[in-house]
């Protein structure tokens, strides 16, 4: 039976293969780029956080096993607690690249537009607000599209707690952008 390319690709990596690290690399620095862009606001930090990410994924490769978890699930994991370590470090989330994580529709009008970009920038300043695992369960839910299993298994807590975070996530964004209008 044969392998599914991206298990190819991962069994390669694993055996030390850099072609096949750098395919994986290709395949999933889009996903996890977004993610800490949104969890830390920040595009330097963002950098720095996913190549570190990639740098452990190559040189703690042997950590990996396939069998207890999907590889973006690994990732996410990885990037999370270093976003996790870079906040204890004291350093703040600020709003400097998070207009680029998604484009806006150029067919709109130029005061839609600014409506837009106006909302887009409240929801990001309230989602930057939230306590570190309360943003993390929010961005892996709803813009990384992880299944509640996977968001409990990036944050290493149970499937109860992560929906549990998740409800007390959405409340307390939905509190704060009450208290933006």
């Amino acid at each position: 039976m044969a392998l599914h390319p991206d298990e190819e690709d991962i069994s390669r990596m694993l055996a030390g293969d850099p072609k096949a690290f750098q395919r994986l690399v290709t395949q999933h620095i889009g996903s996890l780029t977004n993610y800490v862009g949104r969890f830390t606001g920040n595009r330097t930090d963002t950098e720095d956080i996913v190549q570190e990410t990639f740098v452990r994924l190559w040189t703690r490769k042997a950590s990996y096993d396939p069998s207890r978890s999907r590889l973006t699930t690994w990732l996410h994991r990885v990037a999370h607690n270093l976003c996790i370590d870079r906040i204890r470090q004291g350093e703040r989330a600020s709003i400097d690249t998070l207009d680029e994580t998604e484009e806006l529709a150029t067919n709109q009008e130029p005061g839609s537009l600014l409506e837009q970009r106006t909302q887009q920038q409240q929801v990001e300043s309230a989602l930057l607000s939230l306590p570190a695992q309360q943003r993390g369960a929010l961005v892996l839910f709803h813009y990384q599209g992880l299944s509640l299993n996977e968001v409990a298994s990036t944050l290493d807590i149970s499937t109860d707690a992560a929906d549990s975070l998740l409800r007390r996530a959405r409340a307390s964004l939905r509190k704060k952008l009450m208290e933006t209008e």
